[in-house]
């Protein structure tokens, strides 16, 4: 068995983004894992986070507006007839 080290609220924020991508190594989730079982504040946080990510990674999936889309692409246009830069 690993032995755990305590984190604080400040090192879990530190981290939360690499553990909720899976990028953290056992040893460090379970002493994130440990350190949220026993502080509602970061409870709160991960999951706070993990439904603002998951909001994002769906909006991503929407398709824009057909207006913005010609907006957007009006403005490529535009920047693209532009002199080049130098």
């Amino acid at each position: 068995m690993t032995l755990v080290t305590p984190i604080g609220c400040a090192e879990l924020l530190d981290r939360i983004s690499a553990y909720l991508d899976g990028d953290l190594d056992a040893t460090s989730c379970q002493a994130l894992e440990a350190h949220a079982a026993v502080c509602d504040r970061c409870t709160t946080l991960i999951g706070d986070f993990r439904r603002a990510t998951g909001l994002c990674r769906s909006a991503a999936d929407a398709p824009l507006p057909e207006a913005v889309r010609k907006l957007a692409k009006d403005r490529v246009k535009a920047l693209l007839a532009r002199e080049p830069f130098g």
